[in-house]
């Protein structure tokens, strides 16, 4: 994912693999752990930044149409522990739902975070 606003996905040679426009929320997405295959559809994570001091981050699942990468829905905010600065460079999720975030708390804390896929809700794009 290279932006998202309108999203804008790149091939591994930089070329444009797709393009899709997308509704003003994800002019404030930022960043991206890898897109992993969820009943049917890739779900990416991405986050938000409220600029204060401390900063807040909220994080958002985007699935997306696993051929076309057209978004499909894009989650409620949520956060892992607190509204702080939170990065998350990875996660799983299993055939059951489980969804393991691997995170970083203020740059110096990593901790592993759970939930599963039911404990979010979702809005249709």
């Amino acid at each position: 994912i290279y932006d998202w606003y309108p999203l804008r996905i790149l091939a591994k040679d930089g070329t444009t693999a797709a393009v899709h426009s997308t509704p003003p929320l994800f002019s404030v997405l930022r960043g991206s752990a890898s897109g992993r295959l969820h009943k049917g559809e890739l779900w990416v994570l991405a986050h938000f930044v409220e600029y204060t001091k401390p900063r807040k981050y909220y994080h958002c699942f985007v699935t997306l149409n696993k051929d076309t990468y057209k978004p499909t829905a894009v989650s409620l905010p949520f956060i892992f522990k607190s509204p702080a600065i939170e990065y998350c460079t990875s996660f799983t999720i299993s055939d059951i739902g489980q969804i393991r975030f691997y995170v970083s708390f203020n740059d110096s804390q990593s901790s592993v975070v759970t939930c599963t896929d039911s404990a979010l809700t979702f809005i249709s794009i």
